[in-house]
């Protein structure tokens, strides 16, 4: 089993990655601080943010979590996203 730590890094990076390659973003400037609002990521290309996570994660987000409003930074995002995992007990996968 990963340790809760290790899991929220590799979710993170995970994301990251989704990120770069779905956003109009320079790269460089992904972090788990970086606002949500600043990687060029409009409703539509969250769409397929939400299906590269799911398809990384084999998890299915639900209604709740599609809202990309309600998360004010990339870090907070991969919280989420490790919560979810830990809830369904599926351990987190690298891309």
């Amino acid at each position: 089993m990963i340790s809760s730590d290790k899991k929220s890094i590799s979710v993170l990076e995970t994301i990251i990655a989704i990120l770069r390659k779905v956003s109009n973003t320079n790269p460089h400037d992904l972090s788990a601080s970086t606002e949500i609002k600043y990687c060029g990521i409009d409703s539509l290309r969250f769409v397929k943010v939400v299906i590269e996570i799911e398809e990384a994660f084999s998890l299915e987000l639900g209604d709740d979590d599609l809202n990309i409003r309600q998360y004010a930074t990339v870090g907070i995002f991969a919280e989420r996203i490790a919560s979810l995992l830990d809830k369904s007990g599926k351990e987190s996968k690298a891309i």
